[in-house]
This record gives structure tokens, sequence and C-alpha cells, in this order.
């Protein structure tokens, strides 16, 4: 069941990197929005079975995925920042 539930976090975290990309006012890259996304729901999917969650496939399991996802994504936006246009020196 374990294998499932890994499949469908990683899906929630492809899908909310997905909806960063669009939402983000700094425009990150696919690849970047897709992976935090994805290692952030996997690491919230897993936290939350580490907690004694029984082994069932539930809607709390997939939330906390989305959860994770989000935090990794927020922290990423964080660390990378609004950075300001460069500007070119006139010649």
């Amino acid at each position: 069941m374990l294998g499932i539930e890994i499949v469908t976090w990683i899906i929630v975290g492809l899908v909310l990197g997905g909806a960063a990309h669009y939402i983000s006012t700094r425009k990150p890259a696919w690849g970047e929005v897709l992976i935090v996304g994805a290692i952030g729901a996997l690491v919230g999917g897993l936290i939350f079975r580490s907690g004694g969650t029984p082994g069932t496939f539930s809607g709390v399991a997939l939330v906390t995925a989305g959860v994770g996802a989000i935090v990794f994504l927020v922290i990423d936006g964080l660390f990378h920042g609004k950075r300001p246009p460069q500007q070119h020196p006139q010649t």
C-alpha cells in the first residue's frame, strides 16, 4: 500500500508545483517547482505516516502531502526571492 501512497504524494506535489509556477510572481523554472513540490509532498506524507497513522490510504494523508509541498515551495521562494532586474551599463 505504501507504493500507491508514494506515487499519489508525488502526483500531488507535481500538481501543486505546477500551480505554484502560475501563482508565483518570480516565475521559477518548471523543473524547480515540480521537483520541490514533489519532494515536499513526499516529506509531508512520510512525516504523516511516521506519526503512527494506520497504513490506510486517506484524504488526510493527501492533505498532509499537500501541506508539505506548499511549505517546501514557500521555503524555496524565500531562498530565491524576487530578484531585481539586471541593469545593463549604458555605453
